[in-house]
């Protein structure tokens, strides 16, 4: 957040009026006796009393000609252009001024303001700095100016300055002092500190927008700290009062979406896409909170929204970050989807349902599922059918239509932090050599290294499934593990085509076979292809092309050999 508050005159010096001019005696007291000057510079006077600046400067350098070592006149001087918004040609009278009077405050402090509305803040701020060090302000000068400069110091991102520059006026329970206090005291990570200014600020505030830009800023503060439940509480009190959204509801919308209030985050959010005040990066905050309430189709949308202004160059995303989120963008939008799969080798997958024990046995499955808007408190779930049937097999083993098993279920996954997939199916007989049966499984996996990564040569890679099942009906039980480690290579410019030589061990349970557990483990290779995606959206689909030779570890003979599977995922 940033302070929304400048000092009277800054803000006047901002607008492009200035500050006062400086303070000049009378035409009577200009000079005694009068001098030669004195003619001009009571023209020049009142010259600028009614307004004729043109004729005020001419007048002037006319009296300071006449009288160079009249004080008066040279301020007068350097007033009018300063009011006529000739900065440099002031600044130089000024330097001519100091050179041969001396430093003064009251000059100081006009060079200041001059230098601020020329643009020169680094030159203004040692202009102040050199009027507070000096004597002949008044105590509100001193006041004003102290408050100037602790926002031009708050604009160069030097929050120590501005506590500085603030810290004569620390005890003064104003809200122009601790609203300025409270940002630079937060910014510099004194929480407890900046709480405290808040609440001070905010007791000071006259305006609903005062009160709403303190009590966010508060707010804030209480989650720093921690108070999470305090924060919250202050949220909804604050944004049933009003204070929250005068003027900022996209301020209101990021603070309710980082308390976790999601349900009033999206209000705020569409209040402020209403109002034109969603910033670019806001765009990603909308869609965080939108997916944590299951709202898929608004948070692809907003995904899209920020994207689509970091295209534009209204923000700078890292290429990784927008990896990342076109990946989300895929999987939010993703509706439906299809597995295809080949598999060479020994039985071994609750996926093969224990059709076959025998070597050298070639399967192909396949499965298509559904996934609905509807998302019950973030958790993902699809409807799904599959099928498998036996290929070719040892001699005497049953293949071909008979082998085939079809299955309808709903898959459940619960957690949005990890892939944890809870499935209830009914298994249905299509061959004759198939089973109707019920199945509960459970499984988890995680892989890291097998997504594309543009600009990269190489990574690591291991993956991790584990799985498990029953069948309620034939009373078996089934478990599966495969563990794998290696080293991803990206074979192509843009990272669509990968391959990962690995070691892995493979793990297989069946309580009806003689000997239930199989373990082997060996080297392998495989060799995946990204494909079909779009600027919002990373490749969704791949294919899979895997080789890897087991010898057996422990258990059945079924774990050792030569395996191999092409799978389609889309």
């Amino acid at each position: 957040m940033r302070p929304r508050i400048l000092g009277a005159a800054a803000a006047l010096a901002l607008a492009g009026v200035g500050a006062p001019a400086l303070a000049a005696p009378d035409a009577a007291s200009a000079s005694a006796p009068a001098g030669p000057g004195y003619a001009a510079g009571d023209a020049a006077y009142k010259a600028a009393d009614r307004g004729d600046l043109a004729e005020a400067e001419r007048q002037a350098r006319i009296a300071v000609g006449r009288e160079p070592r009249n004080r008066n006149y040279r301020l007068l001087l350097i007033s009018v252009l300063g009011r006529l918004g000739r900065t440099a040609e002031a600044d130089r009278e000024s330097a001519a001024y100091e050179a041969t009077f001396g430093p003064d405050a009251q000059l100081s402090a006009q060079r200041g303001y001059m230098a601020q509305q020329a643009g020169d803040k680094a030159r203004a701020r040692e202009f102040f700095a050199t009027a507070l060090s000096l004597t002949g302000l008044s105590p509100d000068q001193a006041h004003d100016i102290r408050l100037t400069l602790a926002d031009l110091w708050a604009e160069a991102g030097d929050q120590a300055a501005v506590l500085q520059a603030l810290a004569p006026l620390a005890q003064e329970r104003s809200y122009a002092v601790q609203s300025r206090r409270a940002y630079a005291l937060n910014a510099l990570g004194q929480t407890t500190s900046a709480l405290e200014a808040f609440q001070v600020a905010r007791a000071a505030a006259t305006t609903d927008q005062q009160r709403g830009a303190m009590e966010r800023g508060r707010i804030y503060a209480l989650a720093k700290l921690g108070r999470t439940a305090e924060a919250r509480g202050a949220f909804l009190a604050a944004d049933k009062a009003g204070w929250l959204v005068v003027a900022d509801a996209d301020e209101a919308a990021e603070l309710a979406a980082s308390l976790g209030l999601d349900a009033r985050a999206q209000e705020l959010f569409a209040e402020a896409e209403r109002k034109g005040q969603m910033k670019p990066s806001m765009w990603f905050d909308a869609a965080f909170s939108a997916e944590r309430l299951g709202r898929k189709g608004v948070a692809a949308r907003d995904f899209e929204h920020g994207l689509a202004a970091a295209r534009a160059g209204q923000m700078t995303l890292p290429a990784q970050t927008t990896l990342q989120i076109r990946r989300e963008v895929a999987e939010l939008t993703r509706h439906w989807g299809a597995y295809a799969s080949i598999f060479y080798g020994q039985n071994g997958t609750v996926g093969s349902t224990n059709l076959l024990n025998g070597r050298g046995v070639s399967q192909v499955g396949g499965e298509v599922y559904y996934r609905p808007e509807w998302s019950p408190w973030g958790a993902q779930v699809q409807v799904f059918g599959r099928a498998f049937e036996t290929l070719d097999g040892p001699r005497g083993a049953a293949t071909g239509g008979k082998t085939a098993q079809g299955w309808v279920g709903l898959e459940v996954k619960p957690l949005r932090s990890q892939n944890v997939v809870i499935e209830a199916s009914r298994l249905m007989k299509i061959g004759s050599l198939a089973e109707n049966d019920w199945m509960l499984r459970a499984a988890w996996s995680a892989n890291v290294g097998l997504l594309p990564q543009p600009g990269r040569r190489d990574w690591p890679m291991w993956m991790a499934y584990v799985e498990g099942a029953r069948l309620t009906e034939h009373r078996e039980d089934l478990g599966f593990a495969d563990l794998r480690y290696g080293r991803t290579f990206s074979l192509t410019r843009d990272g669509n085509w990968l391959a990962a030589p690995f070691v892995g061990a493979v793990w297989a349970y069946d309580n009806k076979i003689a000997r239930r557990s199989a373990l082997g483990a060996g080297p392998g290779l495989m060799v995946r292809s990204w494909f079909r995606e779009t600027p919002d959206k990373a490749p969704q689909s791949y294919i899979d092309y895997t080789l890897q030779y087991r010898a057996r570890v422990s258990g059945d003979r079924r774990a050792e050999g030569l395996f191999g599977t092409i799978s389609l995922s889309y």
